[in-house]
């Protein structure tokens, strides 16, 4: 198995990546994108946003202590 060490260069908001193969001592530098990132970010929460919509709008067509069983476990994650 090969094993890839990844170490961001500067501070915490640096962009540049170190990427350091430890069977052969290799280190390549990359640059994250944090526009793409960002990007990927909200789009990520627009689709969670969109889920959690329809599972609710699900919910409106359910019997009544369906609808109760369903929001217990899922507000107390069981």
């Amino acid at each position: 198995m090969k094993l890839i060490v990844k170490k961001r260069v500067g501070n915490e908001n640096s962009s540049m990546w170190n990427t350091e193969d430890q069977d052969t001592g290799s280190v390549k530098q990359k640059v994250c994108n944090r526009d793409k990132t960002q990007e990927n970010n909200r789009l990520i929460e627009s689709l969670v946003s969109l889920i959690h919509g329809i599972y609710l709008n699900h919910l409106r067509f359910l019997d009544a202590e369906t609808q109760n069983a369903l929001t217990y476990h899922t507000r107390n994650g069981t």
